[in-house]
């Protein structure tokens, strides 16, 4: 499956958060929008600082490439209690939480 992020990614740490949780790609709107104040030379002022700060996270990361991101690099302390992670029916051996839908 795949899967499109769009909404408040402004910087390259955004970007490679989104990629390590399963992004395929990542909708960068309103910075380009400001950019174009400055024609072709603001967006591609854009693009070069997006590279930059992508580079700089997976550096930081150790990361050489896209493919080694994984959601094991996100600090997650702050919402990991929001994640129920014991059995809800102890009752009945083996059964595993689903999803409702």
């Amino acid at each position: 499956m795949e899967v499109y992020m769009d909404g408040g990614f402004e910087r390259g740490s955004d970007i490679l958060k989104a990629i390590a949780l399963g992004a395929t790609a990542v909708g960068i709107g309103r910075p380009f929008l400001y950019s174009l104040v400055y024609g072709q030379d603001g967006v591609q002022h854009l693009i070069s600082i997006l590279e930059d700060e992508i580079e700089v996270s997976m550096r930081l990361c150790g990361l050489t490439s896209l493919g080694q991101a994984t959601p094991d690099l996100l600090n997650t302390t702050d919402v990991d209690y929001l994640v129920r992670t014991k059995n809800l029916y102890p009752e009945i051996p083996g059964r595993k939480m689903r999803a409702k839908l």
